[in-house]
């Protein structure tokens, strides 16, 4: 359990800080364009499909292994959904059609819905723990919670995108 612990603080500390650049990047654009934002939906997509790689090629232990897929289908659902974004951004238009484009509202709702996938990543590590699976584990919950955070961006998910991106 330890070194699966590890692993998933070394995919934080990669990937985390490279998402984070690339919006703090698009957000300190004065006028950002629809390229600007293909360009940031591209790098989300790369780190995500980085990171997706890495977390479905970890093999969790069996009393994590409900949670592990839980966080990797959000990444994997969130690649889909930036890569959709960026190619519509790509096509050209205004903002105010992209914002009501089909792949705008998919992607707003799979970012927003990782709320959702925290809340059930903590529900299910609770329960892992209820059940004194973590009893003997140097490696406690607490730190898996915060790995998961740092890789949803847990406190970084917005309730609203649309101000972000209006004219």
């Amino acid at each position: 359990m330890t070194e699966y612990g590890d692993r998933l603080d070394e995919l934080r500390d990669t990937y985390a800080p490279q998402a984070e650049a690339a919006w703090l990047e698009f957000l300190a654009l004065p006028e950002p364009t629809l390229e600007d934002l293909e360009t940031l939906a591209g790098r989300e997509a790369a780190i995500r499909s980085q990171l997706e790689s890495e977390l479905r090629n970890l093999d969790p232990p069996e009393a994590l292994a409900e949670l592990h897929d839980v966080l990797a289908d959000w990444i994997t659902s969130l690649r889909q959904a930036g890569t959709a974004l960026a190619d519509r951004a790509a096509s050209g238009g205004t903002w105010g059609s992209l914002l009501q484009s089909a792949e705008y509202q998919a992607y707003e709702s799979t970012l927003i819905g990782g709320a959702v996938a925290c809340n059930d990543f903590q529900a299910k590590l609770d329960a892992t723990e209820a059940r004194g699976v973590f009893a003997d584990s140097p490696w406690v919950p607490g730190e898996m919670q915060e790995a998961a955070d740092a890789i949803i961006g847990c406190d970084a998910i917005p309730d609203d995108l649309d101000p972000m991106f209006e004219e």
